[in-house]
């Protein structure tokens, strides 16, 4: 009797311990350290008319973007974003324009579209109206994409 008892428990014991194993085993091949979606970022560009069109995805194609258009007197330069000049910038609920809307001082854009294939994208933005304010940062070295 005791020997089955025994038997009984070691076997539910083996139990829990493999469907605890395999629980983390397929929660952690679906995140990585941080916690967040392993979706890598990409960068799409259209050399048009005198200028870049960058689209950028920080969190993948399955977030949201973030477009800029640059004149390519601007590319591989610090774009100073409190400035007038040959730039846009917009994401959902945030933008800004060279000419008529500067956004807030301190908000600076870098990008270099190399022969390559690379692009490097750096932006620290920041932009304030009467009912709230955003600050947007983000880097990305990394292929890019023609369209």
């Amino acid at each position: 009797m005791k020997s089955s008892r025994l038997s009984i428990f070691r076997t539910l014991i083996l139990l829990f311990v493999s469907a605890f194993s395999f629980a983390m085993a397929m929660t952690s091949c679906s995140k990585d350290n941080n916690g967040v979606d392993n979706i890598p970022a990409a960068a799409v560009v259209e050399d048009a008319e005198g200028k870049y069109f960058v689209t950028f995805y920080p969190e993948g194609r399955t977030k949201e973007a973030v477009k800029f258009t640059i004149g390519k007197e601007l590319n591989a330069k610090e774009i100073d974003l409190s400035q007038p000049g040959n730039w846009i910038v917009s994401t959902k609920g945030f933008g800004g324009t060279g000419d008529k809307l500067p956004l807030r001082k301190g908000s600076k854009l870098f990008i270099n579209v190399q022969a390559n294939g690379m692009i490097e994208i750096r932006y620290d933005m920041m932009q304030a109206d009467i009912n709230n304010s955003r600050h947007l940062k983000g880097t990305y070295l990394g292929k890019l994409e023609k369209r």
